[in-house]
């Protein structure tokens, strides 16, 4: 019952997060000219395991599970409702309390609703769903690139592997520090390792920035000693 409760509050959330008046929550957000990335490879981003090394705390992940937390993506063999989009399994990992405490997983389903407009945004939520058929969009890749290229400040030529990500529940439409903003139902810096080099999260976080997001809403994961 409380894995059910925590997908759940997990899909709702993130919808909530869609379909909030931003101008009663945030008269800066969503920055102007936010979105998810448009040119994207799909299947380069879900080809690895990614590791999240900053997020947001949210009510189905509270602090208290920032340990080894990551999440494979594969795609999905059979989605009755996706009419031909690509669908996705989801499998999302944490620790509870420390590197060494319960596991605590779930498993998801997802699906991009519309590969040609939107490649990097997709429908997540838990595997009862009839994802195919839901109209919010819950998860935006906004930003992705190569460790070489966040450090020398470039934007990511074609063809380059995706080594780290700047991911939010949609538009961020709560503002926080400074004018930036954020989203309620979650934000992460992911990356390929689960321990990069700082200077390559430093430079992730600035990016973050440059986008209008509030920083200050992503607290490290620890990853040190996990076993995965």
């Amino acid at each position: 019952m409380k894995i059910f409760n925590t997908l759940l509050l997990l899909t709702f959330t993130c919808v909530a997060s869609q379909n909030t008046s931003t101008t009663f929550l945030g008269r800066n957000c969503p920055p102007d000219g936010f979105d998810s990335l448009n040119e994207f490879d799909f299947e380069e981003f879900i080809s690895a395991r990614w590791y999240s090394i900053e997020q947001k705390k949210v009510l189905y992940q509270p602090l208290s599970q920032f340990y080894c937390v990551y999440a494979d993506y594969e795609l999905a063999d059979f989605c009755p409702f996706c009419l031909g989009r690509p669908k996705i399994t989801v499998f999302n990992s944490a620790r509870k309390g420390s590197v060494t405490g319960e596991v605590r997983s779930v498993n998801f389903r997802a699906v991009v609703p519309f590969p040609r407009r939107h490649p990097a945004r997709a429908n997540v939520g838990p595997r009862f769903l009839p994802l195919g058929l839901s109209r919010s969009t819950n998860y935006w890749v906004v930003d992705a690139g190569s460790y070489t290229d966040i450090l020398a400040n470039e934007p990511r030529p074609s063809g380059v592997p995706y080594e780290w990500a700047i991911i939010t529940t949609g538009r961020p439409n709560r503002e926080g520090d400074d004018g930036t903003c954020y989203t309620r139902g979650g934000m992460w810096i992911f990356a390929r390792d689960p321990e990069p080099d700082p200077a390559v999260i430093d430079a992730v976080r600035n990016r973050a920035t440059e986008l209008g997001l509030d920083v200050s809403q992503l607290l490290p994961v620890e990853h040190a000693g996990c076993v995965y």
